[in-house]
């Protein structure tokens, strides 16, 4: 008899650890995806903020979608707001805190 306790050899967890963690995906994808607004046919817009050390690195990981192999896929891009740009109430930069192996378990 299948139970919720009995472990899966495959994955080594239990039928409701299986259920628990892909809840907690679903959870953090639709938490995710509260940050950008739907443009039209399924194209997300949505605006992040970037310490300036990391865009040439966001810019070359999005430069390897491009080879997704896929017809249809629309390549996402990130434009450069200039901070003359934004609202007021946007003008005050994030707290960010880069993070290393002691700092890491903190941040969350």
């Amino acid at each position: 008899m299948y139970t919720f306790l009995t472990v899966n050899a495959a994955t080594n967890c239990s039928y409701i650890e299986e259920l628990s963690l892909l809840v907690n995906k679903e959870k953090s994808i639709l938490e995710g995806s509260m940050y950008f607004n739907e443009i039209e046919y399924g194209i997300l817009k949505g605006h992040i903020w970037v310490p300036n050390r990391y865009e040439t690195n966001i810019k070359d990981q999005l430069d390897k979608l491009k080879d997704t192999g896929k017809d249809d896929f629309i390549m996402p891009s990130m434009v450069k707001i200039g901070h003359d740009n934004l609202p007021p109430a946007l003008h005050k930069v994030p707290t960010f805190i880069k993070t290393n192996d002691v700092t890491g378990p903190f941040q969350f």
